[in-house]
C-alpha cells in the first residue's frame, strides 16, 4: 500500500510548469537547476515559489541570456516572499 501511494504522489507532482527567457544582466543572478526562486507578477495563484528545472545559458552579441523552465507541485498563495525574479516574470512565455 505504502509503495502504490508513493507512486500516485510521485505521478501527479511537479504539475505546474513555466518557461521563459530573462536578460541575465537585468536579472543580476546565475540561474541554476535545482534551486528555488521566487516569480513575481503572474498573480497570487501562479506566483510564488517555483524549482528550476532546466535552463541555458547564452552569451550573444546583444548580451547575456537565459532561457529557463521552472516547475512546482501545486497553484494558490504561498508565504513566499517578493524576490528578484519579479523583474522577469514578464519573460514567463506561458503556463501550461
Amino acid at each position: 500500500m505504502r509503495a502504490r501511494a508513493q507512486g500516485l504522489v510521485d505521478a501527479n507532482s511537479m504539475k505546474v510548469h513555466a518557461s521563459g527567457e530573462l536578460d541575465g544582466a537585468v536579472y543580476g543572478h546565475v540561474l541554476k537547476v535545482a534551486r528555488l526562486v521566487v516569480v513575481d507578477g503572474v498573480g497570487e495563484r501562479h506566483g510564488g515559489l517555483y524549482y528550476v528545472d532546466g535552463v541555458e545559458h547564452a552569451f550573444i552579441p546583444e548580451g547575456y541570456r537565459q532561457r529557463f523552465t521552472l516547475i512546482r507541485n501545486a497553484t494558490g498563495e504561498t508565504d513566499a516572499p517578493s524576490g528578484p525574479l519579479g523583474a522577469a516574470a514578464s519573460a514567463i512565455g506561458g503556463l501550461f
